[in-house]
């Protein structure tokens, strides 16, 4: 897919200044985008959108953000969105972190570059995130705040799909299969589902190869949990039907995290940031890096002083 886009920055009609570009990656250009308020940003986000989404369905998410001093950065997976690369497809499940680590290495990421930096990862991009954490690959980033993490699949694959994916992943990699989930599954709330419906850019298919790789992926996670030190916010929808909420809560538990909180939502689905309620996570969000930021100045002031 070609898209030209020349470097864009503007202001919106509420003072949001954002930023919008192509950057090189591994399977093609990446889109890149940035949104920032009027004032001085108390912390930065970067958001990792799940398998089939892209970033621009959080626009109320970044837009809320900003106007409450913290700005964020976003980008769409290879594969996905507004970016390059066959749709839904990976030759390696690790082009996933090269993507991320493109993203990192942008200007407004950099840890140099202004306040700390959280990662908000959503479903497969929680996936991506943490395994880039067990990596050692996330040095910049401050803390994680996982949404709905796709650590198992809820969506039950019929017997011959399974079969078919063994076999295509050997013989037809790439080849596109309905994914099944509809949008109703996503969130109660009725204007997001119909957005999710008419949305061009947003995808509804799986391949063989980022299946088989995918379920590698998660084996990993799970078995390395104890592992993963950084400081994590978890959000679960329990009534989530993509992602198994009571295997994120198992991540959750027998995490090596220092510094932890979870919140589960008996009510929600999968989309905890575009449910009807989503003004509750974004607080906790924003309370929890605002805290986070609080107690590391605190012992930054302690050690100053010893």
């Amino acid at each position: 897919m070609r898209e030209k886009m020349q470097p864009q920055r503007h202001r919106d009609t509420e003072r949001m200044e954002i930023t919008e570009r192509f950057v090189s990656g591994g399977a093609g250009r990446i889109y890149f985008r940035a949104m920032a308020g009027s004032g001085v940003a108390c912390a930065r986000i970067g958001l990792l959108h799940g398998y089939g989404d892209h970033c621009g369905r959080y626009e109320h998410f970044y837009r809320w953000m900003g106007e409450r001093g913290v700005s964020s950065c976003a980008f769409d997976f290879r594969g996905h969105g507004r970016s390059e690369g066959k749709r839904g497809f990976v030759a390696r499940w690790e082009e996933y972190l090269d993507d991320l680590s493109v993203f990192l290495a942008q200007l407004e990421m950099s840890e140099r570059a202004g306040p700390p930096v959280f990662l908000v990862a959503h479903s497969h991009g929680a996936l991506v995130a943490v395994m880039a954490a067990l990596r050692e690959l996330l040095a910049p980033v401050a803390g994680v705040i996982l949404t709905c993490p796709y650590f198992k699949s809820g969506v039950p694959v019929p017997w011959y799909k399974a079969m078919a994916a063994k076999v295509g992943d050997r013989c037809w990699p790439s080849v596109r299969v309905y994914s099944g989930i509809r949008a109703e599954w996503l969130c109660c709330d009725e204007e997001m589902i119909e957005d999710s419906r008419r949305d061009p850019l947003g995808h509804h298919i799986a391949t063989p190869r980022w299946y088989s790789t995918m379920q590698v992926a998660q084996s990993e996670v799970m078995r390395r949990a104890g592992e993963f030190k950084m400081p994590m916010l978890m959000v679960i929808g329990k009534k989530d039907r993509i992602a198994v909420a009571e295997v994120g809560e198992e991540f959750y538990a027998r995490a090596g995290s220092g510094e932890k909180r979870i919140l589960v939502y008996p009510e929600m689905l999968h989309e905890v940031l575009r449910e009807k309620e989503r003004l509750l996570v974004f607080e906790e969000i924003v309370g929890w890096m605002k805290s986070l930021i609080q107690r590391r100045g605190a012992e930054a002031q302690r050690r100053d002083l010893i």
